[in-house]
């Protein structure tokens, strides 16, 4: 007998999700998948993280061609289905290729709502709904300039957080009094617009789009009353609409979306609907998980294994932009007698909470600035389950999870929902720890990709892995080392209590008393660093490089880099450098790649002499300190410059020289987006463009290459400067040691570093600026200090032991000239 033919039409995120679904019931469909798009389905709520720069294409597929092959899927990339003959069962193609089927699919999606607009044709007007879409707009973005955003809903917002972070000056222009106002009432929209402001994002509320202006190409929106905002690009994010165009050659009944029942079935028999492309009791869904539960009814539907039908969703949203969480879910807006609303709001800390109630029943939630509750709160919506009279107490409350109660997973279903924006269900992740022996949440998001989009689901996740695995869950170590088993956290607090000032003290009372190589240069910052510069030194906790600053090479003999701010000098010191080189037989004056220059083979004696003749400040090129700011000559020299480079360099190196850090702190400073001095790999890096400054960290250019994250996009000189400084404390006190930034922003977070830093409190911010003056008024040069007065008598000789004094007595002379 042969198989039955199937036919997709649609190779996203709802018709592959119930395609897998159909294959596990029933893996003997003739499969053909055409898909208008020449990729394999990937998620499209992470294109925003695409276009942020935050994730590749690679990283945000869903099925891989190795998916497609397993399962003997013919897929058709890059052919668009253009006609449907109903009677005769044929699907035919763009191509002019005709495709038989026994069943249909229809997996259309949605196409973006384009408003009349006059000047909508013209060269720099784009959507954003897919990765071509996508792609269009990062090419342009490296002309930089000004980009409108005209839609302040999820995809305006994500569209606008992403154009930031390529450097583009953003505007958002909305139509209503509000931001997201279909999720989110007058209050949540007013805290969510101070949060999206603070990005560095200008919001026009209440702006209706009249005309697009140009020649050929746009360069400026004008509203409704004459105003004009000149730009470089316009994004249009006014909503989608279902893809109806093919279900209507089919012939099939259409209001807004394709028409289905509760088992998806449309007007024809052999043909059915999943996704943004139809309409079920009057509602269409534009978000992801109502998608889902749709193909997991069609899926029983059309391999025979009729069940309960599909009811509709609740509807969440969650706004994926870091620095700005956003939860929203349920009936937000409604009102009556029935309806009570609990609300909690703080200005000072940007955190916003609504609960909506109905008959003693939560049916509705707003969530900004603290999103931690989201998943109880959903729970309780879908449940409709009575929330008792101190419901108020599930705006503070943290609940324990229950046997049966809503934080409890492992009460759910296992064909329940875990992760909405992939789609996998609770069995799915029970499956895979099992079957694949996982002990770890990074495993099963590698094997599931469970909790890889939004991240709302990673408490679930957790939640799951710990009841399968229990005492098994692999922790990561974080212990500082076997010397002092405590982490770095725990050990900087009690330094703080104890008043602890050296590390002898601290290996006595809570390590073995003696400590390693490791674990002593480590304590010794961390003393320094919850001190400020108040403690006791003690130089043998020190590696050899910081006992005498300066870098020891292989032959015993030492390197010299005095500091040269920003890449300049002077004649005068060129003159000395040149003097000392010869005086002190230098073996070769090197040009460093950090703009500076190197002194090598400097006996150790000769080290406080070279230093006092050279009259020059350390450029700590040996220690885990801040060691430069690389720059180009920006505004100064540079035809292109937009920013003055150079002075903004020197600055930004003379507020920071001198301090220690988990790990040694390169950074740059370019003044255009060219990065001549490649300030996007580097720790922390400024770079300029007409209008203002991105503030980039965690860039890496030696044995692992990192482009730097974007903590910040700023207009003033001053707030780049401070960004930078709340970066640089933050790690200070947050590193590990030896912790690379870049290692630090993946472990910590980007979103985290945000949100305690660039968008932190004022009162906050400020603390940090604060600890951070405090410890550099402790600085001192130590080539000026030391030079003169050495810490010990021995500090620059070295140690000879008395057999190695004799046998240096007993040696030949050597001959003369040698």
């Amino acid at each position: 007998m042969d198989a039955t033919r199937l036919v997709v039409v649609g190779n996203g995120m709802a018709g592959m999700s119930c395609l897998d679904r159909i294959l596990q019931y029933q893996p003997g469909f003739a499969v053909t998948v055409l898909s208008e798009e020449p990729h394999c389905n990937y998620n499209r709520i992470l294109l925003s993280s695409v276009l942020a720069g935050e994730k590749t294409l690679e990283e945000i597929y869903i099925n891989t061609p190795e998916w497609y092959d397993q399962n003997r899927i013919d897929l058709r990339l890059g052919v668009k289905a253009v006609d449907v003959d109903a009677a005769g069962r044929t699907v035919t193609a763009a191509t002019g290729e005709t495709i038989p089927y026994d069943k249909l699919l229809l997996a259309t999606g949605s196409v973006p709502f384009i408003p009349p607009i006059e000047g909508i044709n013209l060269d720099g007007v784009f959507v954003f709904r897919n990765l071509a879409d996508v792609q269009a707009l990062l090419e342009r973005c490296r002309q930089r300039g000004h980009a409108v955003v005209i839609g302040g809903g999820l995809l305006g917002l994500e569209a606008a957080r992403g154009l930031l972070n390529q450097g583009m000056k953003v505007t958002v222009v909305h139509l209503t009094d509000r931001l997201m106002d279909v999720q989110l009432d007058v209050a949540g929209g007013a805290f969510l617009q101070r949060t999206i402001e603070r990005l560095g994002i200008d919001v026009r509320l209440n702006h209706k789009t009249t005309k697009l202006l140009g020649d050929r190409r746009v360069d400026g929106v004008m509203f409704e009353g004459g105003s004009i905002l000149p730009c470089d690009l316009v994004v249009i994010a006014c909503g989608i609409r279902p893809s109806v165009e093919l279900a209507r050659r089919a012939g099939l009944q259409i209001n807004r979306g394709i028409v289905v029942n509760d088992h998806l079935e449309t007007s024809d028999p052999n043909i059915f609907a999943v996704g943004e492309c139809v309409e079920h009791r009057g509602k269409v869904y534009g978000l992801v998980a109502p998608l889902y539960d749709q193909g997991k009814v069609l899926a029983a539907t059309i391999t025979g294994h009729k069940g309960p039908g599909y009811e509709g969703s609740t509807l969440a949203a969650k706004l994926k932009i870091i620095g700005v969480d956003v939860f929203s879910a349920g009936e937000v807006q409604v009102t009556g007698p029935e309806c009570e609303v609990a609300a909690y709001q703080d200005e000072g800390t940007g955190v916003y909470q609504k609960l909506v109630f109905r008959r003693n029943r939560l049916v509705g939630t707003i969530l900004v600035g603290d999103v931690g509750r989201a998943n109880r709160l959903l729970e309780l919506i879908r449940r409709q389950e009575p929330v008792g009279e101190q419901r108020y107490r599930l705006l503070f409350d943290t609940a324990e999870a229950k046997l049966g109660a809503a934080e409890d997973v492992m009460s759910r279903a296992d064909e329940e929902m875990i992760c909405g924006c992939v789609g996998v269900t609770k069995g799915r992740i029970i499956e895979a720890i099992r079957g694949q022996g996982l002990k770890s949440l990074a495993g099963v998001k590698t094997c599931t990709k469970a909790s890889t989009g939004c991240g709302t689901c990673t408490q679930l996740v957790e939640g799951i892995l710990r009841a399968v695995v229990g005492d098994q869950v692999e922790e990561k170590k974080n212990h500082l080392c076997a010397c002092v088993p405590f982490p770095k956290a725990q050990l900087r607090t009690m330094i703080q209590t104890q008043r602890l000032k050296s590390v002898q003290d601290i290996l006595d009372i809570y390590g073995n008393g003696a400590g390693c190589g490791f674990c002593k240069p480590a304590l010794s910052f961390l003393v320094d660093e919850v001190w400020l510069g108040e403690h006791h030194e003690d130089r043998s906790a020190r590696f050899i490089n910081d006992r005498v600053h300066a870098n020891i090479q292989n032959d015993g003999t030492f390197s010299v880099v005095p500091r040269m701010p920003g890449g300049v000098t002077s004649a005068e010191q060129l003159r000395k450098i040149a003097d000392a080189a010869d005086k002190y037989q230098v073996r070769m004056v090197k040009v460093t790649g950090s703009q500076r220059l190197d002194l090598l083979g400097v006996k150790k004696e000769d080290l406080p002499k070279i230093w006092a003749d050279l009259g020059m400040r350390s450029g700590h090129a040996y220690t885990k300190a801040v060691r430069m700011v690389k720059s180009c000559v920006g505004t100064d020299f540079c035809r292109y410059g937009t920013q003055n480079s150079i002075t903004t360099g020197i600055k930004l190196e003379e507020l920071l020289e001198g301090l220690y850090t988990p790990a040694k702190v390169k950074m740059g400073v370019v003044g255009c987006p060219r990065n001549c001095a490649e300030a996007t790999v580097k720790d922390i890096g400024l770079v300029g463009f007409e209008g203002g400054w991105q503030v980039v960290i965690g860039g890496a250019a030696g044995k692992r290459v990192r482009a730097a994250d974007i903590l910040a996009t700023v207009p003033t000189t001053e707030e780049a400067l401070e960004a930078a400084l709340l970066f640089f404390q933050y790690y200070r006190e947050r590193g590990e040691y030896p912790e690379r930034t870049y290692d630090f922003v993946e472990r910590v977070g980007l979103e985290t570093i945000r949100r305690e830093t660039v968008l932190a409190s004022p009162e906050k911010k400020q603390a940090l600026l604060d600890r951070l003056a405090k410890a550099k008024t402790k600085t001192v040069n130590p080539w000026d200090t030391e030079s003169k007065q050495p810490v010990h008598p021995m500090q620059f000789t070295d140690f000879v032991l008395p057999k190695d004094a004799e046998a240096l007595r007993n040696q030949p002379a050597a001959p003369a000239g040698g």
